[in-house]
């Protein structure tokens, strides 16, 4: 909890420096509260982003360079677009939790771009509203569990697909989460030089990074309900916020400190009931 609300006030301050700005975060944040759907969320962000900050954004063209383009390149796109489609394709057409998993984590994987935490808004949706397969609870717990795994956030992904349909669901829900990253790093290092200022891209990329700020709060929100549940939760809330904001500990030395300490605990609970 206190991790999450760090991120969320470092996206405020870098992302909601305006009034335009605030009004898509808090826009955002109220439409989630009030259980309206993320990816829609996202390409009204989107919209409000050009309308608002078009022409208050630096535009840039760089023309296309002919010579990069390697066919090696050409090929590793086609391959990996092909796997892209038969995930797509194995998520529409497979009846049953596996295929609703997989097309489910593939469209999470699919908007998710800067770290991780950019989409707990969408996966707690998919995961907690939409389909039910986890509890806000057993949703903050992966969200924990995921902090001592590399790939932090996406990988409770692979804690979903397990949960819901053993080994091969925890494997296509990770690949469905993980692989849309893949696909669009291949194409961003070839056009990403020419987009990054577009006219149209930037103020859509301010309109999105704003709303991601809104719903990050919510999320913040949603994991406080279950999470600070006694005195002892707020002071390691409190604490791990200071650590992580102020000392600047690693969020996996953070994680690390709360599990030695919690197991410390019980066993000295344990130790002191069996000399009773």
């Amino acid at each position: 909890m206190g991790i999450i609300l760090h991120v969320s006030v470092n996206f405020y301050q870098k992302y909601a420096n305006t009034k335009s700005e605030d009004v898509i975060a808090g826009l955002s944040f109220l439409l989630i509260l009030y259980k309206f759907n993320a990816f829609l969320i996202t390409a009204i962000s989107i919209i409000l982003g050009i309308v608002l900050f078009k022409g208050k954004v630096e535009a840039k063209y760089l023309e296309e360079n002919e010579n990069k383009k390697k066919e090696n390149l050409l090929i590793a796109l086609t391959v990996s677009g092909i796997v892209f489609l038969l995930l797509i394709l194995f998520g529409l057409f497979q009846k049953g939790p596996l295929g609703e998993l997989t097309l489910s984590m593939t469209k999470v994987g699919s908007i998710a771009f800067g770290n991780g935490m950019t989409i707990m808004p969408f996966l707690q949706q998919e995961a907690v509203t939409n389909h039910r397969w986890l509890t806000l609870k057993e949703f903050a717990d992966g969200i924990a569990l995921s902090q001592i795994t590399p790939g932090p956030i996406l990988i409770t992904a692979t804690f979903i697909g397990y949960k819901v349909a053993g080994l091969a669901g925890s494997a296509l829900a990770t690949a469905g989460i993980f692989y849309p990253s893949f696909f669009y790093t291949l194409i961003m290092t070839e056009v990403y030089d020419r987009i990054k200022h577009n006219r149209f891209v930037m103020p859509a990329l301010k309109g999105l990074l704003s709303a991601f700020t809104g719903m990050l709060f919510f999320v913040a929100l949603s994991i406080g309900k279950v999470s600070l549940t006694g005195k002892e939760n707020f002071i390691w809330a409190v604490a791990s916020f200071i650590a992580v904001r102020y000392f600047k500990w690693s969020v996996l030395k953070i994680f690390v400190l709360g599990l030695l300490t919690a197991a410390t605990i019980l066993l000295a609970k344990s130790v002191f009931l069996k000399a009773l």
